[in-house]
């Protein structure tokens, strides 16, 4: 936090912004320590009811989504009543997540396969296998190409519940 924030803060707004981004109850200290130095100190109860109303939508489906597809670690900041929706959308965000990184493993391989029998004089049966090899990456991953397109039309349609 800057100077100019410190000494006018709007600490529902910040609290809100925290709470929005999936920070903990800890995040406080982070601006006492940041504001302590112009001499301002927090408004603990704006700033909790702010971060309240903002774990609302970070608890939320979308919010799950949007912090499983990113790889994230569930940070288990959710209020209870919130848990189940913020969970059901992490997992499905998850599966993305693991899905993409997929994706890109079978690509790289394929890349690999490629620069490695054209670089090359391979013997005939090798250049087959390679061929072969190529030929299976290539359909797992349009198996995984498409499995990707539907869990994103499940998480739209799970984000706009």
């Amino acid at each position: 936090m800057n100077e100019d924030t410190c000494l006018d803060p709007d600490w529902y707004g910040i609290g809100f912004d925290d709470g929005s981004s999936g920070f903990g109850p800890e995040r406080i200290e982070h601006h006492r320590a940041a504001c302590s130095s112009f001499g301002s100190e927090p408004d603990i109860e704006a700033w909790r009811a702010g971060r309240e109303d903002g774990l609302t939508h970070f608890c939320s489906a979308a919010g799950g989504i949007a912090e499983g597809s990113r790889g994230r670690i569930r940070s288990g900041v959710c209020p209870a009543e919130l848990e189940a929706g913020f969970r059901e959308g992490f997992r499905l965000g998850r599966e993305i997540y693991d899905t993409n990184q997929e994706l890109d493993r079978v690509e790289r391989e394929i890349r690999a396969l490629e620069a490695r029998s054209s670089g090359t004089v391979l013997g005939a049966a090798i250049k087959d296998n390679s061929e072969a090899r190529i030929r299976a990456l290539e359909a797992e991953y349009d198996r995984l190409a498409r499995s990707l397109r539907l869990l994103e039309l499940r998480a739209d349609r799970l984000a706009r519940e």
